[in-house]
């Protein structure tokens, strides 16, 4: 029998734990990838010490599948749990907002509303179902149960500094999930937070997975964007690369939908604009390697709007600075419009608008004590869940039988993540329709 010939676009965790998964079918796998490496939003970068991820990235104790596969790669021991330390930027100060104590002593809002914005979280986190928020959007949702003002103060600045124009259309079941999702991830009695991170980063993952793919006779193509995808006269797909056109039985998409939609002109005009109806964010990450400490605090939410980055991780506050050769690392996160000329900006002009709202945050501390920083962008690194989502994204089968799609775009009510990116991956064969065996 003749092995199926199976093509991925994207060597991302999606995709290469798709390879892994597909290579168990007997079928003949290639991963396009037009980057130079693999992984990619959780791809790595030299630091003075241990590798960094390019993008900042942690884990919740309710997130399986990272573990299930630092187990399968020997890495098990590598995984570790931290106790996190978390602030808040509100009216131009810096809060502690890691405890319920910290909500009690939140002078942003009255104490009316500071127990009315308890109350509303404890609810959300106690719902089970999802399906009756899908018709109103967070704002109507957080308005209704905590009231106007927590809305203004807290909600509106973060979701406006994370969606943009859109804060106001997001859905409550995006909102439900991330509170939802911080609640879970806290340890014996809910007291406190815990969150995993993989010495050597989580890169690691996926630069051994890659290895373990080439090893049981896979192909990952670096540098190799796959440009046009068609169906074949002769049956399957044809895909063109820099490197020529070539012919599958199978692809898996692992892009955006609106990328598809671009490589792949001969689907049906209906289910094209399906695909590009669906927004994303961009996200510009300024990663630093400093000589002194901004603050305490491992994340700090910015719920400012005129500040130009809505989170600010200082990963050595979760980590020993000691692992990077004794600096201080951060990393100044901005999801942004992609067609904002901020996400097309120099590098240059980039780090200084965000050092100047740093230095703006922080006056103790000195955009002096930087050492080494690099800008990091990704186009569609956040769908626009907006409200009734759930009816807007596409269904990974595409009109084209040979071809699927699983892409970040689809994980809900969840999030986008690294967890959900691997869930995906493993059902690779199920989604395509091979999971009983990969011969044709």
């Amino acid at each position: 029998m003749v092995a199926m010939k199976i093509a991925i676009i994207g060597a991302g965790p999606t995709g290469l734990v798709a390879a892994h998964e597909l290579l168990k079918t007997g079928a003949s796998v290639t991963v396009f990838e037009r980057e130079g490496d693999v992984g990619g939003l959780v791809r790595m970068v030299p630091s003075e010490g241990e590798p960094l991820e390019a993008f900042y990235h942690h884990i919740f104790t309710s997130d399986g599948a990272v573990p299930e596969l630092a187990k399968e790669m020997g890495f098990k021991d590598r995984l570790r749990w931290y106790k996190p330390s978390n602030a808040l930027f509100v009216r131009g100060k810096l809060r502690p907002f890691t405890t319920p104590w910290d909500l009690l002593r939140l002078d942003a809002l009255s104490l009316m509303d500071r127990v009315r914005f308890g109350l509303f979280v404890l609810r959300a986190q106690r719902r089970q179902h999802w399906r009756e928020l899908e018709g109103i959007t967070a704002r109507q949702w957080v308005e209704k149960e905590a009231g106007r003002a927590v809305y203004e103060v807290l909600w509106h600045p973060l979701l406006r500094s994370k969606f943009g124009e859109h804060a106001d259309d997001i859905g409550a079941t995006w909102l439900w999930n991330k509170i939802k999702l911080r609640s879970s991830s806290r340890g014996a009695q809910q007291r406190q937070e815990m969150l995993g991170y993989m010495d050597g980063g989580f890169g690691l993952l996926y630069e051994t997975l890659a290895e373990d793919l080439r090893r049981r006779g896979g192909q990952i193509r670096l540098f190799c964007p796959v440009e046009r995808v068609d169906r074949a006269f002769e049956g399957g797909l044809r895909v063109t690369t820099p490197e020529g056109e070539e012919r599958f039985d199978r692809l898996l998409a692992t892009c955006s939908p609106a990328a598809l939609a671009s490589l792949a002109p001969g689907l049906p005009e209906d289910f094209r604009h399906r695909l590009t109806a669906l927004r994303h964010m961009a996200n510009l990450c300024l990663l630093m390697e400093c000589d002194a400490s901004l603050s305490p605090y491992y994340w700090i939410s910015v719920a400012e709007e005129r500040c130009p980055f809505v989170a600010v991780v200082e990963h050595t506050n979760l980590l020993p600075s000691s692992r990077y050769g004794g600096r201080h690392v951060i990393y100044l996160s901005r999801y942004i419009d992609p067609d904002d000329p901020l996400f097309q900006a120099s590098y240059s002009e980039v780090e200084s608008v965000f050092l100047d709202a740093l230095e703006g945050l922080f006056p103790a501390w000195s955009r002096d004590s930087v050492r080494r920083s690099r800008l990091f962008r990704a186009r569609d690194a956040q769908p626009v869940a907006v409200r009734g989502y759930d009816a807007l994204r596409p269904p990974h089968a595409t009109p084209w039988p040979e071809m699927t799609l699983a892409a970040m775009a689809q994980i809900f009510p969840e999030d986008r993540g690294q967890n959900y990116a691997l869930r995906m991956g493993r059902r690779a064969p199920e989604l395509m329709g091979l999971a009983g065996g990969g011969a044709s």
